[in-house]
Order: C-alpha cells, then structure tokens, then sequence
C-alpha cells in the first residue's frame, strides 16, 4: 500500500509549525567521517529554545521528523553519508508534539524533501500497559524537548504523549514500537538506565517499572521511501 504523505509544503504555514531561525549547512565533518553509524541519531536536547545537531545525516533527521527507525528509511545512500549541521530556535510554545512536524517543514524547504509510506509485513513490539496499569506522572504543560541526566546515567522525557514515547524508543532501538496503550495526555517519564544500555534486555526492566510492557508481533509496519531530496541545502 502507498500513501503520499508529503510532496510539498504549503505557502500558508502556522508559525508554530516551523522554526524561528533555522541554519543548515554542509559539516566540515565530511561524508562518512566521525564516531559512530552515519545515520546514528542527534543526542536528545536538553535546550528547550533550540536545537543544535552538528554532523548529522539526513536520514538521521528524517527519522526524528518522521518517527522511523533507520532500517525502515529508504532512499538514496547519500541519505546516510552525508553530513550536515543543523542549528534552529523554537517559536515561543513550542511542544514535543509540533517539533517532528517543524522538522518535516524544514526537510522540504532547504532540502526539497518529498517521502511517501508503505507498508510491509514486519515483526514489531506494541507497547501496551502492564497488570496494575501505567505508573507514570500526568503533566499540563509539556516541555520541548527530551533530556538525559549524564550524572544520574538515567533517560529521563518531560511532556511525551505515549506516540512520542513510542517513536523515541523506535529511533533508540533499532525495531519498529507501536503505541497502544490507550493513554492520553502528557507524561514526564524517566528510564532508569543509559543511552547504551536501550537497546539491551535493561529496557523491558526499565519498561516494566514505567507500568509497561512490550509484546512481539508480527504484522504490517509502516516504512518510509525517500522519492526525492537535494543533496546541497538551501542558502540560509
């Protein structure tokens, strides 16, 4: 099945949806070069006014817009070569729920960004809540962005709703996280493990201690097809 689910953006945008100021330029770091995968993921941001991703892929950037994993993007191999900074302010009231789509709206002005989805036959974990139920904290006003306390070594989300969670642990973990739990509203979560240690057996631990759990299934999972993106971006 095809969906087209972005070929242009429209002249009339909310100022909400997108960036304040947004620099993207081409990283000294070159193709291919520094730590780490190509299209490993920016760390999360603990600046809740602006994001700083220095060296980073476009594939690494059309997953956080977009919510898939790496393995689930397809397109040109560039995608996950080249790289590229990317320093952006926030519009006064920005949430967790509107950064992805500021994210999509910059892909396609300084990149020309045009994706659609498919859905292919795939094993997945559906996150869905535990015997006892979610042991979570409800918030009313969510925060920007996800930080992670260096010092406590925890992982620790302010203002996720439960399909934001979900696209986080599906970026961090390398397979595809459903969200259904049910549950509405926002939520400050911590995991009580590191970085490294998500794509481990710690994060079921981490899951369950949250009122959670993971069950594998196997069904359609959505992937997302690159059908065009320019490899030198805009000027600024």
């Amino acid at each position: 099945m095809r969906v087209v689910i972005l070929l242009a953006i429209a002249a009339a945008v909310s100022p909400a949806q997108t960036f304040e100021i947004a620099s993207v330029k081409l990283s000294a770091r070159g193709a291919g070069s520094a730590a780490g995968s190509g299209d490993a993921l920016p760390p999360p941001q603990g600046d809740p006014v602006r994001i700083n991703y220095p060296g980073v892929t476009l594939k690494s950037i059309l997953a956080l817009a977009y919510g898939f994993n790496s393995d689930q993007i397809g397109g040109a191999k560039w995608l996950g070569e080249e790289r590229f900074d990317i320093l952006a302010t926030l519009p006064a009231g920005a949430t967790p729920q509107q950064l992805p789509v500021m994210l999509q709206h910059l892909l396609a002005d300084r990149f020309g960004v045009a994706v659609h989805e498919e859905s292919k036959t795939s094993t997945f974990f559906a996150l869905v809540p535990a015997r006892g139920g979610a042991k979570m904290t409800t918030v009313e006003k969510p925060e920007v962005a996800a930080t992670v306390d260096l010092n406590s070594d925890n992982i620790r989300l302010q203002g996720y709703t439960m399909p934001a969670f979900a696209r986080f642990l599906t970026a961090s973990m390398g397979r595809p996280v459903v969200d259904e739990t049910g549950l509405q509203g926002s939520y400050d979560i911590t995991l009580y493990l590191s970085m490294g240690d998500i794509k481990t057996g710690r994060i079921r631990i981490a899951i369950q201690q949250l009122g959670l759990q993971f069950e594998n299934r196997t069904g359609p999972v959505k992937t997302l097809v690159v059908d065009k993106a320019n490899k030198i971006p805009t000027e600024n």
